[in-house]
């Protein structure tokens, strides 16, 4: 059975097609997005909420609705205008006030912590942004009056990522939080098609294919430095949720400083490294790089590296994620795995909402705002 006829057996949500629509699903959702006006205010139980008074931001999510804020605040690292702190947590930070900009990423609208915490910034007089596809944030957003982002019903949450970033990157440019050139963007978009384009053709030269027959029989060490830190992190996730298959991920230098003690270890040959790179890269970080291959070759052990490119750093970041999630999707086919349903997750969710009533609380928190 050649690929394309065992993925038409195995995958049956059709994740293939929305992976392969990431660039197509980017600028349609920027440019619908784009047609969005923010209110400079609003009132929230009594209580006025401005746009002009805000001098931080904070972003919630979790699992798939928080990768599209990491990817977007390296993305702009280097121009952002004020302080930004991404939280997937219940927790929110002490800091938080009148003068936060609040953005709460759900992707169904039900992600307990996600509610929670966001409700526990409104209370403290932030000004909210909701990008959901429906459920509780919906409904929390509307009683509010909040502007709010609308994903796409109906899919895994990771397989929005498009739309999540598009969403996050028109609201950092209306309210200038940083700024970004949109020809870069449409720049991205035609480099990802070609991108699309080429690694959908199943033949002895396709990456995503190779590399995922190399991470069958191992535990791939995912390592990635800035600003391609998510990339190596999503690679992770996807790995775990499309193909059921363990993967770690270091951060580089941090891993400079532990991890790479692990090497000495027994149990090497169980593991496959896999090194994400990209063209900002510091002569520091590539020494650093060939260093860590020095040591691979010593032991005997096989690595992988995966390379951002592109004509800009978001087409970079946005061709490693690709490059990774067909990867992800590929090992799933290899391994007869179906990579939409994630059914751990499901009975986690039910469990937790059993033993805590969260839900109900939360639905009484919204209740009395």
């Amino acid at each position: 059975m050649d690929i394309m006829e065992k993925i038409k057996s195995v995958d049956k949500n059709n994740m293939y097609r929305l992976i392969v629509s990431i660039p197509r699903e980017l600028e349609k959702s920027f440019k619908k997005y784009s047609r969005l006006s923010l209110p400079r205010e609003i009132v929230i139980s009594g209580v006025r909420r401005s746009i002009e008074n805000i001098d931080k931001v904070v972003l919630i999510g979790m699992g798939g609705s928080a990768i599209g804020s990491d990817i977007i605040y390296y993305y702009l690292y280097d121009s952002l205008r004020l302080s930004v702190t991404i939280v997937r947590d219940f927790m929110i930070p002490g800091f938080i006030d009148e003068n936060t900009l609040l953005i709460s990423v759900s992707y169904s609208g039900e992600t307990n912590e996600t509610l929670y915490a966001s409700i526990e910034c409104i209370k403290r007089g932030v000004y909210p942004i909701f990008i959901t596809s429906n459920g509780t944030l919906e409904k929390l957003a509307r009683k509010i009056n909040a502007p709010i982002y609308l994903l796409p019903k109906g899919r895994p949450p990771r397989t929005s990522i498009a739309y999540m970033i598009s969403a996050l990157l028109d609201i950092f440019n209306k309210i200038d939080i940083a700024r970004f050139d949109e020809e870069e963007l449409m720049d991205a978009v035609k480099y990802l098609e070609n991108l699309v384009e080429k690694h959908t053709i199943f033949n002895e030269e396709n990456v995503p294919l190779n590399i995922a027959k190399q991470l069958r029989e191992k535990i791939p060490l995912i390592y990635a430095y800035k600003p391609y830190t998510p990339l190596g992190f999503r690679f992770k996730t996807q790995l775990n949720e499309n193909a059921k298959h363990h993967a770690f991920f270091a951060e580089l230098p941090e891993a400079n400083h532990n991890e790479i003690m692990g090497w000495e270890n027994e149990l090497k040959g169980k593991y496959i490294p896999v090194l994400i790179r990209g063209s900002k890269e510091s002569s520091y970080i590539r020494a650093v790089i060939d260093f860590w291959k020095e040591i691979f070759r010593d032991i005997g052990l096989d690595y992988i590296q995966i390379i951002g490119e592109g004509p800009n750093l978001l087409a970079e970041l946005l061709s490693i994620l690709i490059i990774c999630d067909l990867t992800s999707f590929l090992l799933a086919i290899i391994k007869g795995v179906n990579p939409t349903p994630v059914s751990t997750i499901s009975r986690l969710k039910k469990y937790v909402e059993a033993e805590t009533r969260l839900k109900e609380k939360i639905d009484r928190l919204i209740d009395n705002l």
